[in-house]
């Protein structure tokens, strides 16, 4: 289940062969560990994973396909040789060393979220996001995708803490949660990402279609009103 772009798996889940990505993005999705618009170059860092402005966005690039996405992607590329973590205030942060940050996890100094989630970082060079801004101000409702495979890619996955699962890319649909709770995504078995909006939703089961399985790294704010702050990751089909 490895793909030659970007993954959302662990390494139980490899091993299934390939497809070829849907025409509608073509972007080689690879690794997914959960925005819409990016901050400008010039503000404040801020997290993947919450509503902060992050690392400035850039436009996704064709993949090797020549085939662009069906939106416009908010991704930034990294090196992923120069990829460090720092713990302050119960927040593992991810960036490379002297760069912006790309994802932050809540937990304590020794439980070992901020090792896994280094450690699915650098098996790529790109991370995505969609729900970023949302104005719901909730993490919940920003998904996180990956590609470009960096040279770690073919090195161990971090052991599996927290959901991790294959879902039905053929029967992915989006549904109003009701009662102004956002949007959801679903192979009509599970939830697999929630969204603010009907759009980020869309832009949502456009990527996931190019997969058959989602994990994430669970990630729990100290928040009484939002807690999950997961961040997520695929594996090609």
């Amino acid at each position: 289940m490895r793909s030659q772009g970007i993954a959302h798996s662990l390494s139980a889940m490899r091993g299934i062969p390939l497809r070829s990505a849907p025409a509608v993005l073509a972007v080689g999705l690879s690794l997914v560990l959960g925005a819409t618009a990016c901050g400008p170059p010039g503000e404040p860092p801020g997290p993947g994973g919450t509503t902060t402005p992050g690392p400035a966005g850039t436009t996704a690039t064709p993949s090797p396909a020549g085939t662009a996405p069906a939106f416009t992607e908010d991704c930034y590329t990294y090196d992923a040789q120069v990829l460090i973590k720092s713990y302050a205030a119960g927040v593992w942060v991810i960036r490379p060393d002297h760069g912006e940050e790309l994802i932050r996890v809540h937990g304590g100094p020794a439980d070992g979220v901020g090792d896994r989630a280094l450690a699915v970082a650098k098996h790529w060079n790109t991370i995505c996001y969609i729900g970023r801004g949302n104005p719901f101000n909730n993490p919940d409702f920003v998904f996180e995708y990956w590609r470009d495979q960096s040279d770690f890619y073919n090195t161990p996955w971090p052991n599996p803490q927290g959901a991790c699962g294959t879902y039905n890319f053929n029967t992915l649909q989006v549904e109003n949660m009701g009662g102004g709770l956002g949007w959801r995504v679903t192979d009509g078995t599970r939830d697999l990402q929630h969204f603010a909006s009907q759009q980020d939703a869309n832009n949502g089961r456009t990527v996931l279609t190019n997969y058959d399985e989602l994990c994430k790294i669970d990630s729990e704010t100290p928040s009484p009103d939002v807690h999950p702050a997961d961040i997520t990751y695929n594996l090609h089909l």
